[in-house]
């Protein structure tokens, strides 16, 4: 911890921490890669991209290098800090990176780029004074509280006489984190950082994608060093998640990442780069690259909310292991090999050069990129159908739930986890899988579920505002040629809502929407493998999935009710939120669920629900 110059050393004689005193901040809040950006990998050919439209997304980051190929055109840059001049050239690294997952996503992929332009606030500088020169922090002279708030204030509102910079801006980029004091569940103290991004979500209905931090210290595994060189694959795999599950409490969420209203994104180990193994050296690297990254923090958030909420690529890092008791660490080296390629700056004048880099704020990069994309086939909906047309104060809330609609536990994983997370009493279960969430959130999300409806499968969402002690009722049709028939069918019900918050108040969310609907109507009953009911209703989303083959005669309709009740005092404010519903059957099933639920489908009655 470094407190501000001028704070005492010591606490004063009352004996009142500093460290949890509001007024003090700490000096390096830091940029969420792992790697040290010391060495690009390849240069890259790209056709100019055409200007974009609009900025919907902003990005708090560091100084980008915007002649960059892949940025040129593509990126919008209010330096409100005057911080161009404290960066040379090579520095402008972290948000580089940034700026291209988001509009290009990895370039391993050659992915189509985003269709808007993206407003970057630069609100870092490089750590000089840290003696650590690729890391970038932010301004050391400044509270973060007060840079934040003063660039958001900016993007939605306007700074003295200038009007808003980004009025049509509904989400934003924060990949910065305080590693010096990780959230503590068990104090129950929400940061500053984090009581002001609740406050803002709710205060201009922004979306903040948060990165939930980088660890990168060694975990003790629960075996020798011969004992895990000599265990077959699947095993070394068991010994890793039983010692990250035993590393869970030196591991929490960073600030902000503890936040409610964000949609905070933790590190899934993934990756398109080719695999590469340090010949003569051991490591360690998940099979198929599919878990908890050995980098991300692990939740729980504030009010013991889901955080983080989802997990997502952050690269597929190697970690060396050895010692006595053997220990894992994560390599952050040799990053041509593994991680995600995102356009890097130069110090010779060239526009083309990429590296590849790990970390959550990748993940929650990549998250942002997937939110726009979401934006914009709501832009397309609307420019179909007028009535579909979010207006701008719901499309974030919006967006919060389809991105976690998409979310779920991977069978096979989740079994596994099953299996090894204490207690493992078949009677606690409950509080097994409540563990298991720590290390998974909702999950990694599948968004083409989400952005197309299949012959199986149809999607509906609506909007709208609530307020304390009120009720909203959506009813889903159904397909009628499902009745009597032994087959699979699954309902997804997704429910988001941006909640005001009273600081002063214990309970702290102000609104809590619950929701109850009859699958059984429809034979389909909640799913096991998914973070359990009550750790769910922590937090400012509900998600629920439920399946089922029971022959049973389908009703016309499903209802599902919302209801929202005050918490933390009076609570007098609207509240909007969002639902998002999905109803499928087996993917080689005869049944046209979209055709029957489109063709039932009052869009007259039901102005605010599109499929």
């Amino acid at each position: 911890m470094r407190p501000l110059h001028g704070c005492p050393q010591d606490p004063p004689a009352c004996g009142v921490d500093l460290s949890l005193n509001d007024s003090v901040m700490y000096l390096n809040p830091q940029a969420m890669s792992i790697f040290s950006f010391n060495e690009p990998s390849d240069k890259i050919s790209y056709a100019p991209l055409s200007p974009g439209n609009q900025p919907i997304a902003a990005l708090l980051d560091g100084y980008p290098f915007g002649g960059h190929d892949l940025l040129k055109n593509r990126i919008d840059i209010d330096d409100f800090l005057n911080v161009e001049s404290k960066y040379q050239a090579l520095q402008r690294q972290h948000g580089t990176a940034m700026a291209s997952l988001i509009i290009h996503g990895d370039l391993h992929k050659q992915d189509v780029p985003i269709k808007s332009r993206l407003l970057c606030l630069p609100v870092m500088v490089p750590a000089l004074q840290l003696h650590v020169p690729d890391w970038e922090i932010l301004l050391p002279d400044k509270l973060v509280v007060d840079t934040i708030y003063r660039a958001v204030k900016r993007i939605k509102e306007g700074d003295g006489n200038e009007g808003p910079i980004g009025a049509e801006v509904v989400i934003i980029n924060h990949s910065m984190a305080d590693s010096n004091s990780p959230y503590n569940s068990g104090l129950k103290i929400l940061s500053a950082w984090g009581r002001l991004l609740d406050y803002l979500s709710y205060r201009y209905k922004i979306l903040f994608i948060v990165s939930a931090g980088n660890y990168r210290h060694k975990i003790k595994l629960p075996c020798s060093f011969t004992e895990f060189d000599n265990a077959s694959d699947a095993d070394k795999e068991k010994l890793y998640y039983k010692a990250l599950i035993d590393d869970m409490a030196n591991r929490q969420v960073m600030p902000p990442g503890e936040s409610l209203n964000p949609v905070v994104v933790g590190a899934w180990q993934r990756d398109e780069a080719p695999s590469y193994t340090l010949p003569g050296v051991s490591q360690f690297k998940l099979i198929n690259d599919d878990g908890p990254s050995i980098l991300t923090p692990l939740g729980p958030g504030h009010l013991k909310s889901i955080k983080p909420d989802i997990f997502y690529d952050a690269g597929a890092i190697n970690s060396r292991y050895g010692g006595s008791p053997c220990e894992l660490m994560p390599q952050p080296q040799n990053s041509k090999f593994y991680g995600q390629k995102t356009a890097f700056p130069s110090s010779t004048g060239e526009t083309n050069i990429t590296t590849n880099a790990c970390g959550t704020s990748n993940a929650a990069a990549l998250i942002t990129r997937k939110a726009i994309q979401l934006q914009e086939i709501l832009h397309e909906i609307a420019v179909e159908n007028s009535e579909a047309s979010v207006p701008l104060d719901f499309q974030a809330v919006v967006l919060k739930a389809l991105l976690v609609h998409g979310c779920n536990w991977d069978r096979e994983w989740s079994e596994k986890l099953n299996s090894i997370v204490e207690p493992l009493d078949s009677h606690k279960w409950a509080e097994r899988r409540t563990s298991i969430t720590k290390m998974a959130g909702f999950g990694r999300p599948d968004l083409d579920r989400v952005k197309e409806c299949t012959r199986q499968r149809a999607t509906l969402f609506g909007w709208g505002s609530i307020m304390a002690d009120q009720s909203v009722d959506f009813v889903l049709p159904l397909p009628q040629a499902l009745s009597n028939l032994k087959e699979m069918r699954r309902v997804t019900v997704t429910l988001a809502w941006i909640s005001p918050i009273n600081p002063r108040h214990q309970q702290y969310k102000k609104a809590a929407l619950e929701i109850s609907l009859k699958t059984d109507l429809c034979g389909a009953y909640r799913c096991s493998l998914q973070p359990p009911t009550h750790t769910i209703n922590h937090g400012t989303v509900l998600h629920n999935y439920y399946e089922g083959d029971k022959r049973i005669e389908i009703p016309s309709g499903l209802t599902i009710i919302i209801t929202c009740k005050g918490k933390a005092g009076t609570l007098d404010e609207q509240v909007p939120y969002a639902v998002v519903v999905s109803f499928e059957v087996g993917e080689n099933s005869d049944i046209d669920v979209y055709g029957e639920i489109k063709q039932k489908l009052d869009i007259q009655a039901r102005a605010k629900v599109q499929i």
